[in-house]
């Protein structure tokens, strides 16, 4: 029985023997492949700073001939500049392949390609500059609506073509900017909502615009006033004394230089109009100090009264809220105690004429 247990003892220590060779035998055998593994990475890593030290060389020293070379003027030179950048990209593309990278082993860049490129883009500006240039001249050549209020979509693009803002042609289309909504727009909505973010761009819109409005009634009687007055010095040219008229136009509009003039054609100082007024009584009239302060340097009569009696200083006292232009007349010599036909002085008012 002992026998037995003896062997049955043997044979167990010999299989857990056999079986730990076998382990130790396998984990040999992964030691082996991990060594490999490993030396296979280190292998592959040196090969990466190397390709990688080669090409920032290459790039480093490429980059400091390029400088050199696009300093010359000339497009020749320009060019090669070009053709050696791509030659150095390359040759980093040959040692890509030398170090048996993948991953870059197949980039490919000529200089035609680079050159194309570049003449390709240059064309397209200068085709989008031929082509603004054409739509600006058709612009022109068309004519516009005389009522800017009957300007259509479309003339308000042209307009903004003959301004050199076509860029912003396609805001206002979509926006369906026509002529009337054209005149009531404002700063705000040229940059905020149409895209116009230059001021300048803004303020020239605005002042082209203004341009373009119609003249109040107001504007549009000093515009004949103005016109007639011009006409009267044509006719005249020279040769004698204005007309009552024309000169009481200058007073009226302010024109003093053309006032000055008149004067000094020998006009009669204290003409009077229809209604018995003076130049320095229309000066009161309109609250004009320099008109006032001109005339009476030509010898004014400051208490003049008109028709109704008003003096100049009966009407500052009535028009002037300030009331310095009355402390100024009396400075000058105006008599304050100058009654009018309904008898009130300069303090009283007007009255009814």
């Amino acid at each position: 029985y002992e026998l037995d247990a003896l062997r049955e003892k043997g044979i167990e220590l010999e299989t857990a023997t056999a079986t730990s060779a076998a382990a130790a035998s396998a984990t040999a055998a992964r030691a082996r492949e991990h060594e490999k593994r490993s030396a296979a990475m280190f292998q592959q890593t040196e090969e990466l700073m190397k390709f990688q030290f080669m090409s920032m060389s290459l790039s480093y020293f490429s980059s400091l001939n390029m400088l050199k070379q696009m300093r010359e003027i000339n497009s020749d030179t320009t060019s090669a500049a070009i053709a050696s950048s791509a030659d150095a990209a390359s040759a980093a593309a040959a040692a890509a392949a030398a170090a048996n990278i993948p991953a870059i082993k197949h980039l490919k860049l000529g200089a035609d390609d680079v050159m194309d490129a570049a003449l390709k883009k240059q064309q397209l500006e200068l085709d989008a500059a031929r082509n603004a240039e054409e739509q600006a001249k058709q612009s022109k050549a068309e004519p516009f609506p005389k009522e800017v209020r009957l300007w259509s979509v479309t003339d308000v693009c042209r307009w903004l073509d003959t301004l050199s803002l076509q860029q912003y042609t396609k805001a206002f289309k979509e926006a369906s900017v026509d002529g009337e909504f054209l005149l009531e727009l404002r700063e705000e909505d040229l940059a905020q909502v149409l895209g116009m973010e230059h001021k300048l761009h803004v303020r020239k819109v605005i002042l082209a615009r203004d341009k373009l409005r119609p003249l109040s009634e107001q504007e549009k009687m000093m515009k004949v006033a103005v016109v007639r007055e011009e006409d009267a010095q044509k006719d005249r040219a020279g040769t004698g004394v204005p007309d009552l008229e024309t000169v009481f136009s200058q007073a009226r509009n302010s024109r003093l230089r053309r006032l000055e003039d008149s004067l000094n054609a020998d006009f009669p100082v204290d003409s009077q109009d229809d209604k018995g007024n003076t130049l320095l009584l229309i000066g009161a009239q309109n609250c004009n100090r320099k008109l006032m302060e001109l005339v009476l340097a030509r010898g004014s009569n400051i208490n003049h009264q008109n028709a109704h009696g008003n003096s100049a200083l009966h009407f500052v006292m009535a028009y002037d809220t300030d009331g310095t232009l009355g402390e100024f007349l009396i400075q000058k010599g105006a008599n304050d105690t100058l009654a009018n036909v309904d008898g009130l002085t300069p303090y009283d008012g007007i009255g009814a004429g």
